[in-house]
């Protein structure tokens, strides 16, 4: 199919709200959360566990203040992951937004059951690519510095390489 077919076929199906209510709003929402999180409570994290501050760790401690801060991350996007599958998987319209999705699924299925299935397999993921990339970041900063001079260009292409090794590293467990 071709990008227009894909989208008129889309729209066609469930309409110009079918881009917030099929699961694109949570999706957003959740990723959102997902990285505030994890790049806000890393530093914080190494510190509270190790007593020094995360730039004078090194790339274990870095690793895993990664992995910890990722226990507040998943109990957060959880939910979020789930009304963002439900809503996916709603071929027949029943939900009408994330409010509508998350009182089907609480009401159906208990909090735990509605809002937390899969979490073992959402934290294993995230720890595994969190605490990942925060090990290698450093590894990836030096390999660009040798040929990039502009810190603010190494920031953003170590990141991203850091972000895609461990992300292919870690598709198994999605």
């Amino acid at each position: 199919l071709f990008r227009s077919q894909a989208v008129n076929g889309f729209v066609g199906t469930h309409g110009l709200k079918g881009f917030v209510q099929q699961g694109l709003g949570a999706e957003i929402t959740r990723a959102s959360f997902s990285r505030m999180i994890k790049f806000w409570l890393q530093p914080q994290v190494h510190q509270a566990v190790y007593g020094r501050p995360q730039g004078k760790g090194n790339p274990v401690s870095k690793g895993v203040a990664g992995a910890l801060a990722t226990i507040p991350e998943v109990i957060t996007i959880s939910p979020l992951e789930n009304m963002k599958l439900a809503e996916q998987l709603d071929k027949d319209k029943r939900f009408n937004g994330m409010a509508d999705t998350a009182k089907h699924l609480t009401k159906t299925r208990g909090v735990v059951g509605g809002l937390y299935c899969g979490y073992i397999g959402m934290q294993m993921r995230q720890c595994l690519w969190t605490g990942g990339f925060f090990l290698s970041l450093d590894v990836f900063k030096g390999a660009v510095g040798a040929g990039v001079s502009s810190p603010l260009a190494q920031d953003i292409i170590s990141g991203f390489m850091a972000g895609a090794f461990w992300g292919a590293l870690n598709c198994w467990t999605g």
